[in-house]
C-alpha cells in the first residue's frame, strides 16, 4: 500500500496496483530506497519502545553529552534510559579491543549504541584515518548489530582553530578545512557500514561557525571541547535524529536555545529521497 498524505490534512492508502506501470515502478523503487534509509529503522525502533535503551561509547566528547540527551527527552515527554562508556582521549581501536566494552555491548540489550571516535583521527590523511578508525569502527558496528542493537555513529565537530597538534601535516589549518575532513571521513564511514546511522553534529557546528556564532559553542579554554550550548546543540541534534521530531522546548539556563533547537531539527529530520527518483 501506498500512504498519502494530503495538503489538507488526513491520510489516503491506495494499492500500489492502482497506479499505472511505470509510476507503479517509480514508486516501488522510491519505496526501496526508503525502506533502506538506516535512519527509517532507527526512528522506528525508538518510537515503538516505550522506554529506549541507549548506550554512548566514546571519550570526553560524549561525556556530557549523554545525560543533556536524556533530561532533553524528559523535558520533551520521552522515558529513554541512557549509558555510557566514556574514557577521556580514548579511540575506537580501543574501545573494540576492551573487554568490558564489549562486554557492555553485548549483555545490555540496547536499541542503540552510538559510536564516537577520538576527535582528531577522522581529519587525519585518508590513508592513515582508514587504517586507524575503519576497521575498529567495521568491529564495533558487527558487535552492535550481534547484539540486537543499531549502530550509530556521532558525526562530532571540529576544533574552533582547526587541528593545531598536528601543524606539521596541516599547516595554517582551519575549522572550514578541518570540517571538510571529517566530513568526508563521516561519509565514508557510513558507505562502508550501510547500517550506520550518522548524527550530523558537526554540520550544525559548521553551519553556527558560517553565521558568525559557533565560537560559544566552545570551551573559550581549549577550542575544543563544547560549553553549555554546544553541548544542548548536541543533545538537540542527537534527539532529532532519533525520533525524527523537533525539539519543541527551550531550556531557560541556554542561552539561545531557541535558535539551536531550530538547527538540530533541520539537520536531524529525516531527508526522504525526492520523488521521483532520477532515471537509471
Amino acid at each position: 500500500m501506498v500512504r498519502i498524505e494530503r495538503e489538507r490534512g488526513g491520510v489516503q492508502e491506495i494499492a500500489l496496483t492502482a497506479f499505472a506501470e511505470a509510476d507503479r515502478a517509480q514508486l516501488q523503487r522510491w519505496m526501496e530506497q526508503v525502506a533502506a534509509d538506516p535512519q527509517v529503522a532507527l526512528n522506528e525502533r525508538l518510537l515503538a519502545a516505550k522506554s529506549p535503551a541507549i548506550l554512548f561509547v566514546g571519550n570526553s566528547y560524549s561525556s556530557d553529552v549523554p545525560k543533556a540527551f536524556e533530561q532533553l527527552a524528559k523535558r520533551e515527554g520521552r522515558a529513554v534510559l541512557v549509558e555510557q562508556v566514556t574514557v577521556a582521549g580514548r579511540s575506537l581501536a580501543q574501545a573494540a579491543a576492551d573487554a568490558d566494552t564489549l562486554a557492555k555491548i553485548k549483555r545490555g540489550k540496547w536499541d542503540v549504541v552510538v559510536l564516537q571516535e577520538q576527535s582528531l583521527i577522522p581529519a587525519f590523511p585518508p590513508a592513515q584515518r582508514d587504517a586507524q578508525m575503519m576497521p575498529a569502527l567495521k568491529r564495533l558496528v558487527g558487535e552492535v548489530r550481534q547484539a540486537g542493537a543499531l549502530p550509530v555513529l556521532y558525526e562530532t565537530w571540529a576544533r574552533r582553530d582547526g587541528d593545531r597538534e598536528n601543524a606539521a601535516v596541516f599547516p595554517n589549518d582551519t575549522f572550514q578545512a578541518m570540517d571538510a575532513r571529517l566530513s568526508e571521513c563521516f561519509k565514508a564511514a557510513r558507505q562502508t557500514n550501510p547500517t550506520l546511522t550518522g548524527v550530523p553534529v558537526g554540520h550544525a557546528w559548521a553551519a553556527r561557525m558560517k553565521d558568525g556564532k559557533g565560537a560559544t559553542l566552545y570551551n573559550p579554554q581549549d577550542g575544543s571541547h563544547p560549553s553549555a550550548q554546544g553541548i544542548h546543540l548536541a543533545a538537540a541534534v542527537f534527539y532529532t535524529t532519533f525520533f525524527n521530531t523537533p525539539v519543541a522546548k527551550a531550556p531557560g539556563d541556554i542561552d539561545d536555545a531557541v535558535a539551536l533547537n531550530a538547527l538540530a531539527g533541520r539537520l536531524g529530520l529525516r531527508q526522504l529521497p525526492a520523488y521521483p527518483l532520477p532515471a537509471e
